[in-house]
């Protein structure tokens, strides 16, 4: 090999090389210290940090959560992955329902795919179970509606997934935003108030005299609620074009009501 063959990739290692090695180590800084800021003004913690991960707790309406973003390495799940924990009571359910088929990977061994009627779903949407008499009520109910909100909050690929105890919500091309950690975490907590009153066979009904309010949040477009509208059996007040958006049916998972006439 000449010598001006080596001095020619030394000079282009040096040109592009370093500025683009550089380029990443700074990038890979950035992500991870906006993730760090962001969990700090949600009065969360870190908890641990890794070349691959950053493992946290954030303070939520339904107790602590512990999440774990995984930056830039890869995870079965996809790139810059956010996972989100909540505690629930032991359903003896194991389930989950994912927006896209490629990145929720095959389907384990025993576990059935929902394709009936009283669980469909949209084309894009996977729904399967290792349990299905255990999950069937809470498919019954609307965890797939549900998945359907999650989407509006974030609209890349995500998944829901019931463990038994724990609630998890997976994220992947993750954007590292303050306010969608916020809303994840207000949709988590909803969703775990609601899987608790299915698990315990309750759900709560209140008056249709209750006033909605206009500071309250639309449990369908997460936004605050607009000529509001309250559900005549749970009293969640919902913007009155949710309300047809979302069938005419109420959004709080497992209720089922229709709007006050």
């Amino acid at each position: 090999m000449s010598g001006g063959f080596i001095c020619c990739i030394v000079f282009w290692i040096i040109v592009i090389g370093i500025p683009i090695a550089i380029s990443w180590w700074l990038s890979r800084s950035r992500v991870r210290n906006d993730f760090k800021m962001h969990i700090r003004s949600l009065r969360g913690l870190v908890l641990r940090e890794t070349d691959d991960s950053l493992e946290v707790q954030l303070p939520s309406e339904s107790g602590t959560v512990v999440a774990a973003f995984f930056p830039l390495a890869d995870h079965w799940f996809g790139r810059r992955v956010l996972e989100l924990h909540f505690n629930l009571p032991a359903t003896a359910a194991q389930c989950f329902v994912c927006g896209n088929h490629r990145l929720s990977r095959t389907v384990p061994t025993g576990w059935t795919i929902l394709k009936d009627g009283g669980a469909s779903q949209p084309a894009h949407v996977l729904a399967a179970t290792a349990t299905p008499a255990a999950s069937e009520k809470y498919f019954r109910s609307g965890l797939i509606q549900a998945y359907a909100q999650l989407e509006k909050i974030h609209p890349q690929t995500s998944r829901v997934t019931i463990d038994n105890d724990r609630l998890i919500l997976l994220v992947s091309e993750f954007a590292s935003s303050a306010s969608e950690i916020s809303n994840l975490l207000v949709f988590g907590s909803q969703l775990v108030r609601q899987l608790e009153t299915v698990h315990s066979g309750e759900i709560l009904v209140v008056s249709p005299e209750v006033v909605a309010t206009t500071d309250a949040q639309c449990p369908i477009c997460f936004s605050q609620v607009v000529q509001p509208s309250v559900c005549e059996r749970c009293g969640t007040p919902h913007c009155r074009d949710c309300w047809s958006y979302n069938n005419m049916v109420c959004g709080v998972f497992g209720c089922g009501g229709h709007p006050v006439k």
